[in-house]
């Protein structure tokens, strides 16, 4: 068996990368493997995380210390940034391409979601109940002969679309839209890096991974054994790696399996305890405080720039109500020539 190429890397930040303060430990290890498949394989490396950027500077502080620092890291509304020798700087072209594609893949995946309830409950036959819904809908049909048919179809329509997750339960079929943002921007930038699906190794712990844990984004996945139940039966399913490690020492083993060819998708019977949590001393609440003052501020300013623009063009009369708009500015003047 050949062993793969991994050339991009994406992983989850909370509880896969970082996790509790022994990983700390191995952060030299981690450095040393990522160096290593950069050296031989050009790999890049991107996090996907939950976390807006302020957030995930303040976070992966210690990481980033340490020289373990990624090469891409896309936040919670979908902006990328490239990290450069003075820091990171956000990549419009990128982020916009990511924006874009996930608008297009949720329209396309209401219109296949349509398309597909119609097809089956008119053409395909065998239907007993129906359930409809914008974003899901159910069928159960007469027997499993016309169920497991109609399923086989329902995956060959649903094959390049991470955004809709099929279930089958005897007779019944279950298709619904999730939010596919970690997948849509694992191979919106595999794209823009001329990456290729079996050449990306996805790691994640929770339920919003899965999309990224897919064989239609990345031919080789993997989960820590802290990942939930949910993700760790999808990584199964897709034939990834299930490390019997915790969080990071997790994340090295995944890269090491992958690489040398013994991936096991078995699950491990037992879990270890996860290591508790030290006292912050008041660090995360600090922290998460100035990012409050800071998006308070930013918002001001910009309903601030917004309010200026309103009034400077309604001073002209070049927008509908600008004497309504001006008249409290005239009101003003007024009180201030009869005081002074």
């Amino acid at each position: 068996m050949q062993k793969p190429a991994i050339r991009l890397l994406a992983t989850d930040l909370d509880g896969t990368v970082m996790g509790h303060r022994d990983d700390r430990a191995l952060y030299p290890e981690f450095k040393a493997v990522l160096d290593e498949l950069r050296r031989s394989e050009g790999m890049q490396w991107v996090i996907c995380t939950g976390r807006h950027y302020g957030s995930y500077r303040a976070f992966a502080r210690s990481m980033e210390k340490a020289g373990v620092a990624p090469d891409f890291v896309v936040t919670h509304r979908l902006r990328v940034f490239e990290r450069t020798q003075k820091g990171y700087r956000i990549k419009p072209l990128y982020t916009a391409a990511v924006l874009i594609n996930n608008v297009r893949s949720h329209r396309r995946a209401r219109r296949l979601l349509k398309r597909m309830h119609y097809h089956l409950c008119n053409r395909g036959g065998g239907v007993r109940r129906v359930l409809q819904l914008p974003h899901h809908f159910t069928l159960r049909f007469e027997s499993e002969e016309s169920a497991t048919k109609s399923m086989t179809w329902v995956r060959s329509q649903v094959k390049a679309m991470p955004s809709l997750k099929v279930c089958r339960s005897d007779r019944e079929i279950d298709v619904e839209q999730i939010a596919c943002r970690k997948g849509l921007s694992v191979r919106t930038l595999a794209g823009y890096l001329a990456i290729a699906r079996d050449e990306i190794l996805t790691i994640g712990d929770g339920a919003s991974d899965l999309c990224m844990l897919d064989r239609r984004v990345a031919c080789h996945t993997g989960c820590p054994i802290n990942a939930d139940e949910e993700t760790q039966l999808g990584v199964q399913t897709m034939g990834g790696h299930i490390s019997p490690k915790l969080t990071l020492a997790g994340v090295i083993d995944i890269i090491r399996a992958t690489c040398e060819g013994r991936v096991s998708s078995e699950i491990p019977e037992e879990k270890p305890e996860m290591p508790r949590r030290r006292r912050s001393n008041g660090r995360h609440s600090q922290s998460h405080s100035r990012e409050k003052k800071h998006l308070t501020r930013s918002y001001i300013l910009g309903a601030a720039v917004v309010y200026i623009t309103v009034v400077v063009f309604a001073s002209f009369g070049a927008i509908p109500f600008s004497g309504l708009i001006m008249k409290p500015f005239h009101a003003v003047f007024d009180l201030i020539e009869k005081l002074f």
